[in-house]
């Protein structure tokens, strides 16, 4: 539902504040989610997709039987099955991702097509591809002839319009981002001559849109406090609020976990700058350097301190 619809959004705040189903409370603990300070990002990121990927896995009577469990003990077991079971979907697809980005062609769109294809996560590997090589992305199978799967666009172009115009597949079915695809053998050299000659590439160049511009130094909790309340209800209509921050003066950048660095925080005076899953970001970062970031916010409470925090999409080295 529309999250800039006022009442949508006091719907779910009286919501989140009034969970009393043994099963998704199991799910928000085994998660380790605080029950009373939950928000659509703990939904989206947490709990969502571990009842996505039951279904994927032609398993959703596992989570019906979580949320129709009257006892607390036994629902928690299954929530840490749940959970584990989305661990290792979340594996299956960053190994395969890995994979076929060898294989995915240099064109202006990403094509990969395999003999056995990846069955109910051919969406999600085609979005991962879509991401990191910033345009659309087919991700099909070859059934006797037929090259079935999944498509997914990049950014706002109405991809399945686009590829419904050219008269040559057989199916997209879906939505206009996100849609089952097929196509004849025969036909698919004629379709992918069809993109190279109606697409322009600048379509797809990465553009970040923000919502405040403010410098560090000006950035107080009030600001920081209403932002992050707000955003407690995001969704479809209402996203996180996006915010440039300026003259972010570094005074380190660090690779954490020590035992597994996979992630970068960028240490400011006012602010941690995070960036997650990439240990190269910001190479070219040290001491010293001034910076300007584009991120979503929030905070970081922790024995008894509070610091405000930036999840980064991007930044610029400043001369």
């Amino acid at each position: 539902m529309r999250m800039d619809v006022l009442e949508n959004r006091y719907f779910l705040q009286e919501a989140l504040k009034n969970i009393h189903n043994k099963g998704l409370l199991a799910l928000i603990n085994a998660s380790k989610l605080d029950k009373d300070n939950l928000d659509s990002q703990a939904l989206a990121f947490s709990i969502i997709p571990v009842i996505n990927t039951t279904a994927r896995n032609n398993q959703i009577k596992k989570a019906f039987s979580l949320f129709f469990e009257d006892d607390y003990f036994k629902a928690l077991k299954k929530a840490k099955w749940l959970i584990q079971e989305n661990k290792d979907r979340k594996q299956y697809v960053k190994d395969m991702t890995e994979e076929v980005e060898v294989i995915a062609e240099d064109a202006k769109f990403a094509y990969v097509v395999t003999d056995e294809g990846f069955g109910e996560y051919n969406g999600l590997i085609s979005t991962q591809i879509s991401n990191n090589f910033h345009k659309p992305s087919f991700v099909l199978r070859d059934v006797d002839g037929v090259y079935k799967g999944s498509a997914r666009t990049y950014g706002d172009f109405p991809l399945q319009s686009f590829v419904k115009d050219s008269g040559l597949v057989e199916k997209a079915a879906g939505h206009e981002e996100a849609f089952g695809f097929e196509i004849k053998e025969e036909n698919w050299n004629a379709f992918r001559q069809y993109v190279e000659d109606n697409i322009d590439e600048s379509l797809f160049e990465p553009v970040i849109e923000y919502d405040l511009e403010i410098n560090e130094e000006d950035f107080d909790w009030d600001l920081m406090d209403g932002i992050t309340e707000f955003n407690k209800m995001w969704g479809s209509g209402s996203p996180p609020v996006t915010v440039k921050l300026n003259k972010v003066f570094v005074e380190d950048r660090q690779v954490f976990p020590p035992k597994n660095p996979s992630h970068v925080k960028i240490i400011a005076d006012k602010f941690d700058l995070l960036k997650f899953n990439d240990d190269q970001f910001a190479g070219d970062i040290s001491s010293w350097d001034n910076i300007c970031a584009i991120g979503t916010l929030g905070i970081n409470e922790w024995g008894g301190q509070r610091r405000k925090q930036m999840f980064i999409e991007d930044y610029k080295k400043l001369e």
